[in-house]
């Protein structure tokens, strides 16, 4: 498979990018420009784009990724069982966004929601993992899917991290 990017949850982002520098992991956490008006005066500052989250780059089959788990400010990597890769480009995209100052919850958006409609997608955590359901819409932020569970069907919602595409 080679090295690809993996979500983790974070309860202290900088103490995380510490760690995992040290340890010798990539991580991106991606960090959108607002600006805001205090005093009579603007001033920018960055909001994190999934807060609670960031992005590991490593090889599942080589390197050492349950350190990971370990690292000082991370939570765990995500599905807890074992990490499965976001869509390949996903996080390229947004560092790109970033780079350029063009990263925002519109494009980030755009970026995230990739699915089309009847499109399946795999549930990666939770009490449905790896079920299956198929893309219905977007709704505040998450990816309402279409389940099967013992013959009936159900709309189910989802955060983005929550889902990747059946391949």
């Amino acid at each position: 498979m080679g090295k690809r990017w993996f979500v983790t949850s974070v309860w202290n982002a900088g103490l995380a990018q510490r760690h995992l520098d040290r340890q010798g992991f990539e991580s991106f956490f991606p960090v959108m420009k607002e600006v805001e008006v205090r005093r009579g005066s603007r001033c920018e500052r960055g909001t994190p784009l999934f807060p609670g989250y960031a992005f590991v780059f490593f090889d599942v089959e080589r390197d050492a990724w349950w350190s990971v788990n370990g690292t000082v400010g991370i939570g765990k990597l995500l599905p807890y069982e074992r990490p499965y890769p976001l869509p390949e480009g996903f996080v390229e995209d947004l560092k790109g966004m970033q780079d350029r100052g063009e990263l925002n919850a519109v494009k980030a958006e755009e970026t995230v929601y990739r699915f089309q409609p009847a499109e399946k997608a795999l549930v990666l955590s939770g009490s449905f993992a790896y079920h299956t359901g198929e893309f219905v819409r977007y709704h505040k932020g998450s990816l309402v899917l279409l389940m099967t569970l013992f013959g009936r069907k159900f709309e189910k919602r989802f955060a983005p991290h929550e889902v990747a595409a059946v391949a």
